[in-house]
Protein backbone atom coordinates (compact mmCIF):
# COMPACT_ATOMS: atom_id res chain seq x y z
CA UNK A 1 0.00 0.00 0.00
CA UNK A 2 1.27 3.45 -0.82
CA UNK A 3 0.76 6.71 1.02
CA UNK A 4 0.90 9.90 -0.26
CA UNK A 5 3.91 11.74 1.33
CA UNK A 6 2.18 15.43 1.30
CA UNK A 7 -0.77 13.53 3.50
CA UNK A 8 1.58 11.71 5.66
CA UNK A 9 2.96 15.37 6.65
CA UNK A 10 0.11 17.13 7.14
CA UNK A 11 -1.49 13.82 9.57
CA UNK A 12 1.71 14.04 11.48
CA UNK A 13 1.27 17.60 11.62
CA UNK A 14 -2.36 17.55 12.76
CA UNK A 15 -1.23 15.08 15.55
CA UNK A 16 1.82 17.19 16.62
CA UNK A 17 -0.09 20.28 16.75
CA UNK A 18 -3.40 18.63 18.68
CA UNK A 19 -2.15 18.13 22.17
CA UNK A 20 -0.76 21.95 22.49
CA UNK A 21 -4.17 22.89 22.00
CA UNK A 22 -4.92 21.15 24.97
CA UNK A 23 -2.21 22.14 27.09
CA UNK A 24 -2.95 26.14 26.85
CA UNK A 25 -4.44 26.77 29.92
CA UNK A 26 -4.94 30.61 28.75
CA UNK A 27 -7.20 29.48 26.04
CA UNK A 28 -10.68 30.56 26.47
CA UNK A 29 -13.87 28.33 26.42
CA UNK A 30 -16.47 29.31 24.50
CA UNK A 31 -20.04 27.88 24.91
CA UNK A 32 -21.36 26.83 21.97
CA UNK A 33 -24.57 28.97 20.53
CA UNK A 34 -27.99 27.32 21.10
CA UNK A 35 -29.74 27.48 17.63
CA UNK A 36 -33.18 29.60 17.87
CA UNK A 37 -36.18 29.01 15.82
CA UNK A 38 -37.04 32.31 13.77
CA UNK A 39 -40.20 33.82 15.21
CA UNK A 40 -43.62 34.34 13.23
CA UNK A 41 -42.28 37.90 11.93
CA UNK A 42 -38.70 37.45 11.25
CA UNK A 43 -37.44 37.26 7.91
CA UNK A 44 -39.57 36.75 4.32
CA UNK A 45 -41.14 39.12 2.25
CA UNK A 46 -43.11 41.86 4.07
CA UNK A 47 -46.67 41.21 4.89
CA UNK A 48 -45.82 37.15 4.27
CA UNK A 49 -45.58 35.43 7.16
CA UNK A 50 -41.97 33.70 7.79
CA UNK A 51 -40.71 30.35 7.07
CA UNK A 52 -40.31 28.31 9.84
CA UNK A 53 -36.75 26.36 10.34
CA UNK A 54 -37.25 22.75 10.16
CA UNK A 55 -34.96 20.03 11.23
CA UNK A 56 -32.47 18.93 8.20
CA UNK A 57 -32.36 22.84 6.20
CA UNK A 58 -35.99 22.00 4.97
CA UNK A 59 -38.34 24.93 5.35
CA UNK A 60 -42.01 25.36 5.80
CA UNK A 61 -43.72 26.90 3.01
CA UNK A 62 -47.06 28.46 3.24
CA UNK A 63 -49.94 27.25 1.31
CA UNK A 64 -51.17 30.87 0.01
CA UNK A 65 -47.10 31.26 -1.25
CA UNK A 66 -47.84 27.56 -3.32
CA UNK A 67 -51.51 28.42 -4.39
CA UNK A 68 -49.92 32.05 -5.74
CA UNK A 69 -46.65 30.16 -7.20
CA UNK A 70 -49.10 27.59 -9.08
CA UNK A 71 -51.30 30.52 -10.40
CA UNK A 72 -48.16 32.98 -11.58
CA UNK A 73 -46.76 30.06 -13.13
CA UNK A 74 -50.31 29.39 -15.15
CA UNK A 75 -50.56 32.99 -15.96
CA UNK A 76 -47.54 32.75 -17.93
CA UNK A 77 -47.93 29.76 -19.29
CA UNK A 78 -51.76 31.19 -20.64
CA UNK A 79 -50.09 33.63 -22.48
CA UNK A 80 -47.51 31.72 -24.11
CA UNK A 81 -48.51 28.12 -24.20
CA UNK A 82 -49.18 28.26 -27.81
CA UNK A 83 -45.53 29.40 -28.69
CA UNK A 84 -43.05 26.66 -29.83
CA UNK A 85 -39.89 28.39 -29.25
CA UNK A 86 -40.74 28.56 -25.79
CA UNK A 87 -41.00 25.06 -25.00
CA UNK A 88 -38.11 25.19 -22.13
CA UNK A 89 -39.53 27.81 -20.54
CA UNK A 90 -42.63 26.60 -20.96
CA UNK A 91 -41.75 22.91 -18.97
CA UNK A 92 -40.01 24.99 -16.58
CA UNK A 93 -43.23 26.79 -15.61
CA UNK A 94 -45.12 23.40 -15.47
CA UNK A 95 -42.11 22.27 -13.23
CA UNK A 96 -42.82 25.39 -10.93
CA UNK A 97 -46.27 25.18 -10.82
CA UNK A 98 -46.30 20.87 -10.03
CA UNK A 99 -43.59 21.97 -6.99
CA UNK A 100 -46.72 24.31 -5.83
CA UNK A 101 -49.35 22.05 -5.45
CA UNK A 102 -47.31 19.25 -4.07
CA UNK A 103 -46.11 21.90 -1.23
CA UNK A 104 -49.55 23.33 -0.97
CA UNK A 105 -50.95 19.31 -0.81
CA UNK A 106 -48.11 18.31 1.75
CA UNK A 107 -49.01 21.69 3.99
CA UNK A 108 -52.92 20.30 3.92
CA UNK A 109 -55.91 22.79 4.22
CA UNK A 110 -55.34 26.47 5.32
CA UNK A 111 -56.46 26.94 8.77
CA UNK A 112 -58.03 29.83 8.58
CA UNK A 113 -60.56 28.08 5.85
CA UNK A 114 -60.80 25.03 8.23
CA UNK A 115 -62.32 27.00 10.90
CA UNK A 116 -64.71 28.92 8.55
CA UNK A 117 -66.01 26.26 6.47
CA UNK A 118 -66.83 23.65 9.12
CA UNK A 119 -69.02 23.00 12.28
CA UNK A 120 -67.88 19.44 13.65
CA UNK A 121 -65.05 17.29 13.05
CA UNK A 122 -66.61 14.97 10.26
CA UNK A 123 -67.50 18.51 7.80
CA UNK A 124 -63.68 19.15 8.54
CA UNK A 125 -62.20 16.00 7.66
CA UNK A 126 -64.47 15.74 4.55
CA UNK A 127 -63.38 19.75 3.73
CA UNK A 128 -59.71 18.00 4.10
CA UNK A 129 -59.96 14.99 2.33
CA UNK A 130 -62.08 17.28 -0.92
CA UNK A 131 -58.91 19.67 -0.68
CA UNK A 132 -56.64 16.93 -1.24
CA UNK A 133 -58.61 15.23 -4.42
CA UNK A 134 -58.74 18.35 -5.99
CA UNK A 135 -54.99 19.33 -5.53
CA UNK A 136 -54.29 15.57 -6.95
CA UNK A 137 -56.65 16.32 -9.62
CA UNK A 138 -54.89 19.37 -10.28
CA UNK A 139 -51.13 17.61 -10.10
CA UNK A 140 -52.50 14.88 -12.41
CA UNK A 141 -53.67 17.71 -15.15
CA UNK A 142 -50.34 19.37 -14.68
CA UNK A 143 -48.49 16.62 -15.69
CA UNK A 144 -50.86 15.85 -18.66
CA UNK A 145 -50.09 19.04 -19.68
CA UNK A 146 -46.26 18.58 -19.26
CA UNK A 147 -46.46 15.39 -21.69
CA UNK A 148 -48.39 17.76 -23.84
CA UNK A 149 -45.77 20.72 -24.02
CA UNK A 150 -42.74 17.71 -24.42
CA UNK A 151 -44.34 15.91 -26.98
CA UNK A 152 -45.47 19.78 -28.89
CA UNK A 153 -48.62 18.79 -28.90
CA UNK A 154 -50.41 22.36 -28.64
CA UNK A 155 -53.75 21.94 -28.89
CA UNK A 156 -53.63 19.49 -26.19
CA UNK A 157 -51.89 21.69 -24.13
CA UNK A 158 -54.52 24.29 -24.43
CA UNK A 159 -57.25 21.90 -23.44
CA UNK A 160 -55.08 20.86 -20.18
CA UNK A 161 -54.95 24.75 -19.45
CA UNK A 162 -58.48 25.16 -19.90
CA UNK A 163 -59.09 21.82 -17.91
CA UNK A 164 -56.60 23.24 -15.35
CA UNK A 165 -59.01 26.37 -14.72
CA UNK A 166 -62.12 24.40 -14.37
CA UNK A 167 -60.50 22.67 -11.69
CA UNK A 168 -59.24 25.79 -9.51
CA UNK A 169 -62.86 27.16 -10.30
CA UNK A 170 -64.38 23.84 -8.41
CA UNK A 171 -61.64 23.89 -5.68
CA UNK A 172 -61.96 26.83 -4.71
CA UNK A 173 -65.92 26.88 -4.78
CA UNK A 174 -65.46 23.71 -2.60
CA UNK A 175 -63.43 25.98 -0.33
CA UNK A 176 -65.61 28.39 -0.13
CA UNK A 177 -62.90 30.55 -1.60
CA UNK A 178 -64.75 33.13 -4.64
CA UNK A 179 -62.12 35.42 -6.31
Amino acid sequence: MRVCPLCLVAAVGLVAAAPIAFLRPSAPMVAPVAFQQPTENQGGQPGQPAERGRQGGERRVSVEGSMKAIQRSLEALERQIGDASKRDENLKLINDAQRGCVQAKGAGIPRDILEKAATDAASKARLADDYRVHLVKTLRKLIDLEESVAAGKAGDAKAAMEALSKIRDEGHNAMGMHE
